[in-house]
């Protein structure tokens, strides 16, 4: 798998520009600001249909601009594609329109259809929220792997949070005193469960290939914390729901906890007793998992995006990034290059440099 170039309109700072990469390494230098980050960012766009910085995908969108447009030219086991994402407003020209649109050559797509056409793994110094931040975060993470690795998650994803929406409605109406039907709980019930347990299948199956990378430099656990969903429960937790008016289990509230594991067998908590050192450590054996899980998955290597992590490294993780880096196609961001002198000779890499006004 492979990306040529990538063209960007009214995209954050960019309002026509297009960029070429390396099959292999493309490194992007610039100061703060200049715009780095924007193009992993559109990168990781096409791969997942998602933003990994921005909760609000109109915020992509330029100042004063009614959409956003991003176009890449990839090469995948089905050959040469062109695969295009549209985000607006909501309005373009005064009329109503989609929030986000999916092409592939052209053809719009379901996001379910569009989201694996091309794969990408980001590693960013934000991703130690991975060990520290939200449980929301982690259930980012696991989301962001399995819809890219084939069109079921990501429907099961899709119909579980449609449902879980119209479930916690009826929820908010119960207690607030209003009648509702007890067929129509029934309903959101029967599809919370179904595809609340396919959401959970695939969570536990990464997990446990996550939990099988280990090699002499990692050495961590994951313990899947997961909320189980079925008929049982739900009759359980029926009262205790009503009174809050929202749904009290499922993935939605799914969260998993990493250890790190010594000599002697025992494993250690890393959010709470975990160095910053071996938390980012941590960090890069998601990742690590993450780059193989989508390989075996898809029979292909997704892209490498890697943030302005050297500075935040030190001299051991970043040769352990570099012994990485060779096998897959990668982009480097970065506003110091001498931190990849040891990545070989720049003027023989793709090589884009950025000035602020860019």
């Amino acid at each position: 798998m492979l990306l040529q170039t990538i063209k960007l309109q009214n995209f954050r700072v960019y309002c026509a520009q297009s960029f070429e990469f390396s099959p292999t390494l493309t490194i992007i230098i610039g100061p703060n600001t200049a715009g780095k980050t924007n193009i992993l960012e559109a990168v990781y766009l096409l791969a997942t249909g998602k933003s990994f910085r921005a909760p609000v995908e109109k915020a992509v969108i330029a100042h004063e601009s009614e959409l956003a447009r991003i176009t890449g030219n990839i090469t995948n086991l089905d050959g040469d594609q062109e695969v295009t994402i549209i985000a607006t407003k909501g309005r373009v020209f005064g009329k109503r329109t989609a929030k986000k649109r999916y092409l592939v050559n052209g053809i719009g797509k379901q996001k379910s259809n569009f989201v694996g056409e091309f794969n990408a793994v980001v590693f960013s110094p934000e991703d130690i929220q991975l060990i520290s931040g939200s449980p929301a975060r982690r259930r980012n993470f696991l989301d962001s792997v399995l819809i890219q690795t084939g069109g079921e998650y990501t429907h099961s994803l899709t119909e579980y949070e449609k449902a879980l929406r119209r479930r916690n409605k009826l929820l908010s109406r119960m207690k607030e005193g209003n009648l509702v039907k007890p067929e129509e709980l029934t309903h959101w019930n029967e599809l919370v469960i179904s595809h609340g347990q396919m959401v959970t299948k695939h969570r536990e199956s990464l997990i446990g290939f996550l939990n099988d990378q280990q090699t002499p430099e990692f050495s961590f656990k994951l313990k899947y914390d997961h909320s189980i969903i079925s008929t049982e429960r739900l009759l359980k937790y029926q009262s205790a729901e009503q009174s809050a008016g929202y749904t009290l289990i499922g993935p939605h509230r799914d969260d998993f906890i990493i250890y790190l594991s010594s000599d002697n067998f025992e494993q250690t908590e890393l959010a709470q007793y975990g160095s910053r050192g071996e938390q980012r450590m941590g960090v890069l054996w998601l990742k690590y998992g993450e780059l193989k899980y989508l390989e075996q998955k898809t029979n292909e290597k997704p892209v490498l995006l890697l943030d302005d992590i050297f500075s935040e490294l030190d001299e051991k993780h970043r040769k352990l990034i570099e012994d990485i880096v060779p096998g897959y196609q990668t982009i480097i961001t970065t506003a110091d290059e001498h931190y990849l002198k040891d990545l070989g000779d720049l003027k023989k890499m793709q090589t884009i440099r950025l000035s602020l006004g860019d």
